[in-house]
């Protein structure tokens, strides 16, 4: 029964006819009903069904997320035949799309139901209203042109998602945190047929690439073979800004802060004589001298080098997306990964989600802190650990804690305890200061995301006898989670027994400042099977062999 006000004018239905096939548009509406559904039939060989819902209003804009949209095309074409992977695509009043262009569409937006060509109904995945989701992931592209008025009728714009039938991909990335979208973006920036899969929505806050801040150095204490992947990655965040947004990377200073003699220290000056950093050797009246609300201890002791600072990993993350979306990467959220293999010939790999099964030639793994799930063929531990990052307002002037005053500081208090801190970023209220030591080891299924009076506790214990300035009330606090291996460094390599298949984990707490180079790696390791970056001592066999690095 077709209400007063119809989607479409003049009559029911409306036939757009092509060469093949023949595409029949029915749409309907309920009186006083607040949703309205558009129903699509494509006749082929077989019929596919969706059902799509469109309410007469947009979310407020403060749930909207309007950097990711897709793109649309307002080309008014002739009727292509619809491929095997696609739908019949259209837009508004019997306007057509070319094959690959789809319709604007806000991510608030979703589908509440869709059938496959045999009528099975298939299992919503993309929700973006809290209790309602979509039939299918969305393919991100950026949306250059926001519309200035959101607020439309519903027969102003049709959201439409799209399903596929068989799927193959040159590479299919696993996870779309910090390094799986710089590897995306590396790799359709080179021409690759890619696909992303992630687990949950973009820039989400459920692993290891959120804060707000992560610290990026070169004079590197955990071992000096990190350096030159840390310079190549200064580079590349620069670059990354020329693209996308200005401030992703701020200089600050940094100061490795501990006893002469301790981990943090001897090993930042062993990375800085050993690769010729600029640095200085500040003791504790020094320290106190140029950061005054910094209080060492007198037997302490500083390497400070003027290049470190800070990187924002939401704002990484959002523009390796972007960019990688722009290079025609197709990147689906909340599709978790079932199950992947890879072929014994080497040149092919099988990817399963909840809602499709894809192939591709090769296949890249960023898993996070879901690596013991993922990469369960390999024989490497991964202990995954709850760490918590808070932040505190001064007690005294905010201005000290500014980027042009106050530097990074990783603090090495007794060679068991380790905290770091960074300078108000202006993104989150207050000053960011956390516990790199210590952390209870769980699950990224299991990990405790409730913030306990302990977890403020122990940092608030360091800050009140290092930095008291800074113990102010608490603005905020988050839960992260590190990856760690035996040895505490990464795991970045082909997969030991499938060559079509590169992995990088384990980033042990002190990997995302290498986001921007390891998506490079992953790209070469993916395309060429090797890489001109020096990281053989990062190889997954050295577990294997009992060689760990020291």
């Amino acid at each position: 029964m077709v209400g007063r006000k119809q989607l479409w004018p003049r009559g029911r239905w409306k036939p757009l006819i092509g060469r093949r096939p023949r595409v029949l548009l029915t749409c309907g509406a309920q009186k006083n009903c607040r949703r309205r559904a558009l129903k699509l039939r494509v006749l082929k060989r077989s019929t596919l069904s969706l059902f799509f819902r469109k309410t007469t209003r947009y979310p407020p804009p403060e749930r909207r997320c309007s950097p990711f949209t897709l793109s649309s095309s307002r080309n008014r074409s002739s009727m292509r035949s619809v491929p095997r992977r696609s739908v019949g695509q259209f837009l508004k009043h019997g306007q057509f799309l070319k094959h690959g262009q789809f319709p604007k569409l806000n991510r608030s937006r979703s589908l509440i139901h869709c059938r496959d060509n045999h009528g099975q109904s298939r299992r919503p995945v993309l929700s973006r209203r809290r209790g309602q989701s979509s039939a299918a992931p969305l393919i991100l592209k950026p949306d250059p042109n926001p519309d200035p008025n959101p607020r439309k009728t519903i027969t102003d714009r049709l959201w439409l998602n799209r399903v596929w039938m068989a799927s193959s991909y040159d590479v299919i990335v696993l996870g779309l945190g910090g390094m799986g979208s710089a590897a995306a973006y590396h790799l359709a920036s080179r021409g690759q047929s890619v696909l992303g899969l992630e687990k949950f929505q973009a820039a989400h806050n459920q692993g290891s690439s959120h804060g707000d801040s992560r610290i990026i150095r070169q004079a590197y204490h955990e071992h000096p073979n990190y350096v030159p992947l840390a310079r190549r990655a200064f580079e590349l965040w620069r670059r990354l800004e020329q693209d996308g947004p200005a401030d992703i990377l701020r200089q600050t200073g940094g100061l490795m802060i501990g006893q002469p003699g301790s981990a943090v220290v001897e090993g930042a000056l062993l990375s800085a004589r050993q690769h010729n950093l600029a640095h200085e050797t500040l003791d504790a009246k020094e320290i106190h001298r140029r950061f005054p609300v910094l209080h060492p201890r007198p037997d302490e002791m500083a390497v400070y080098e003027t290049v470190a600072g800070y990187v924002k990993p939401e704002a990484a993350v959002e523009a390796h997306l972007r960019l990688a979306a722009r290079d025609g990467a197709e990147l689906h959220f909340e599709e978790p990964v079932r199950a992947w293999s890879a072929s014994a010939s080497g040149d092919s790999v099988t990817v399963k989600t909840r809602q499709a099964t894809y192939q591709a030639g090769r296949l890249v793994i960023a898993p996070g802190a879901w690596a013991p799930d993922l990469l369960t063929d390999l024989q490497i531990s991964f202990d995954v650990q709850r760490r918590v990052m808070c932040w505190f307002e001064p007690t005294s002037s905010r201005s000290s804690f500014h980027p042009d005053s106050f530097p990074i500081y990783i603090w090495d208090v007794d060679g068991r305890h380790c905290f770091y801190g960074l300078p108000a970023t202006g993104g989150v209220s207050g000053v960011k200061a956390a516990m790199h030591s210590g952390g209870l080891s769980c699950t990224a299924k299991t990990v405790d995301r409730t913030i306990h009076d302990a977890d403020i506790a122990e940092v608030r214990g360091w800050l009140q006898q290092f930095i008291p300035a800074l113990n102010g009330p608490l603005t905020k606090a988050v839960t992260c989670l590190y990856t760690m291996t035996a040895d505490q460094h990464f795991v970045v390599d082909l997969h030991p027994r499938h060559p079509q298949v590169s992995l990088a984990a384990g980033f042990s707490g002190h990997g995302f400042k290498f986001t921007s180079v390891m998506g490079e790696i992953l790209a070469d390791l993916a395309t060429e099977g090797r890489t001109m970056q020096p990281i053989g001592f990062l190889s997954a066999v050295r577990f294997v062999s009992g060689r760990t690095l020291e």
